[in-house]
């Protein structure tokens, strides 16, 4: 995982007007992403690069698509996936759904993936981690859920990186979690949502 790094202020904003994105507690630590994005889009991949990022693990419903609509990819997203393929990092999908949904959406986006992923559970980051020819130190894992993208990620021992759900629609084990995610992802409570979020961006050049 990536050191702590100072959360970013968009230019003018006042800090009052930010709403942390986390409740900084020890406790949900293993929760806490690296860093914090509005979208896959939006995650500046060539500086990542330049940090040495080599291999992309990342989540499907409501990161790379909407949850239920697969085809096509947003244009923006696969434009994100072209972009990192420039400059060198290799992107795999790696999903809790199963093979044939898998199979599905390798055909769509042309990415091999990885299903049955089993996040929170680690166990598949090896498998993943070989496919992208890369060590852990090298592996950024993506995706919309801190109960199961992050928390994995984390106890997997790769840089971890969370994005807004794409759509308020998920699977109702989804629904749950969210519920869970709450208590440490402050920004999500219902009377919090349209606020200012405080982000944790990516400080070009220091690593941070």
């Amino acid at each position: 995982m990536a050191p702590e790094n100072e959360s970013a202020q968009r230019p003018g904003q006042a800090e009052t007007d930010l709403i942390a994105t986390e409740k900084f507690d020890p406790v949900a630590s293993p929760f806490k992403p690296d860093y914090h994005y509005p979208s896959l889009a939006d995650v500046p991949i060539e500086e990542f690069a330049t940090l040495g990022i080599k291999g992309v693990l990342l989540d499907i419903d409501n990161t790379l698509v909407p949850y239920s609509q697969h085809d096509p990819i947003p244009g923006e997203n696969r434009s994100w996936i072209e972009r990192a393929e420039a400059v060198g990092v290799k992107c795999i999908l790696y999903s809790n759904a199963t093979q044939k949904k898998i199979g599905i959406m390798e055909k769509i986006s042309g990415l091999d993936g990885v299903p049955k992923a089993y996040k929170p559970g680690w166990a598949q980051i090896g498998k993943a981690l070989k496919l992208l020819g890369c060590s852990k130190e090298e592996a950024l894992l993506i995706g919309d859920q801190g109960c199961t993208d992050i928390l994995g990620g984390n106890f997997g021992g790769v840089m971890t990186l969370l994005v807004e759900p794409m759509t308020t629609k998920d699977w109702w084990g989804t629904k749950i979690l969210r519920v869970i995610e709450m208590t440490f992802l402050w920004h999500r409570l219902p009377w919090n949502r349209g606020k200012e979020i405080k982000w944790k961006f990516l400080t070009p050049g220091t690593g941070t």
